[in-house]
């Protein structure tokens, strides 16, 4: 089951300053020494907060991004 592309939901920021897009978003199999995993429950993190607060002032964030820790 681990050799499929799966669809999953992401939170998606794709301009600094603008709401995240949650989105079904295709994942590839895993690589070499990569692993997928399977989250039945997560939380807001401070990530979010981070990226909101320096998008502006952070040249070296790119969009789009998924966000979160996993």
């Amino acid at each position: 089951m681990s050799n499929v592309v799966i669809k999953c939901k992401a939170a998606v920021a794709w301009e600094p300053g603008k709401p995240l897009s949650i989105e079904e978003v295709e994942v590839a199999p895993p690589k070499a020494h990569e692993v997928r995993i399977k989250v039945i429950l997560s939380s807001r993190c401070m990530c979010l907060s981070v990226v909101n607060a320096n998008s502006a002032k952070t040249p070296r964030l790119t969009f789009a991004r998924k966000l979160g820790n996993v």
